[in-house]
């Protein structure tokens, strides 16, 4: 159990820092995980003539990592670096509607 909430602990959400060109990146990440188990003994005893239900036992763990951004450090100033953009995506979007609209009004 002492492995397993280290491989989900606070640190594993931050990559190691980087630097290029005197810019330090510390990528950042969504991490989430769990796990469970359970035992079991049968309630009934079956016949002699039928094999046993018998005991079981069993235990399972994931976790998953998202990349969601990196902090950037540039001239003693940090800054968010979203993994998605949604300003580039709106722009993006809009391009693609007025294109949308003058393919349609040259139909007409």
């Amino acid at each position: 159990m002492e492995k397993i909430g280290d491989s989900i602990k606070g640190g594993r959400s931050f990559g190691p820092a980087f630097e290029r060109d005197g810019t330090t990146v510390i990528p950042v990440a969504y991490v989430v995980g769990g796990g469970g188990g359970g035992a079991g003994t049968p309630k009934v005893k079956a016949p002699e003539s039928q094999p046993s239900p018998g005991e079981g036992s069993g235990a399972g763990f994931g976790f998953v990592s998202w990349p969601i951004g990196a902090y950037v450090i540039k001239n003693g100033e940090v800054t968010w670096r979203p993994v998605f953009d949604v300003h580039g995506t709106l722009m993006l979007l809009l391009g693609v509607v007025r294109l949308l609209i003058k393919v349609r009004q040259r139909k007409r």
